[in-house]
């Protein structure tokens, strides 16, 4: 993993970093709760394995307005709750996708990703 809280010299990444480690440790269902501009649909990992295996064409049949995945993992807080960090990935074909740990930070009131620290990131 490219984060690794011992390494961090600042207290509240670090806790939020060791809270991301211990939250990942066990998987969550998400409910559909969210209040986005777009509208989704949770599909079950074990699903998405089914739709998907080596080609999309099965998920593309079955989700054909979508643009693709997004997986995300549980968020480690620091103690204040003003440090964060998460993982998510946007998947649309077996040629393309992103994903990104991130740090984000709140700031009046809202969570913005943290300019100050450079994250692990890819790109396919």
């Amino acid at each position: 993993m490219c984060l690794v809280a011992g390494d961090e010299p600042n207290t509240s990444i670090r806790a939020a970093i060791d809270d991301y480690v211990k939250a990942n440790q066990t998987s969550f269902a998400l409910q559909p709760t969210f209040q986005v501009s777009n509208p989704y649909t949770l599909v079950p990992r074990q699903d998405l394995s089914r739709l998907i295996g080596g080609t999309w064409d099965k998920f593309h049949a079955t989700y054909p307005k979508s643009g693709g995945i997004r997986t995300f993992s549980a968020v480690g807080f620091n103690n204040t709750k003003t440090v964060a960090v998460v993982y998510y990935s946007q998947e649309g074909n077996v040629f393309g996708g992103s994903g990104a740990i991130l740090l984000l930070q709140r700031v009046d009131g809202k969570w913005k990703e943290s300019p100050s620290k450079a994250m692990c990131r890819w790109i396919a």
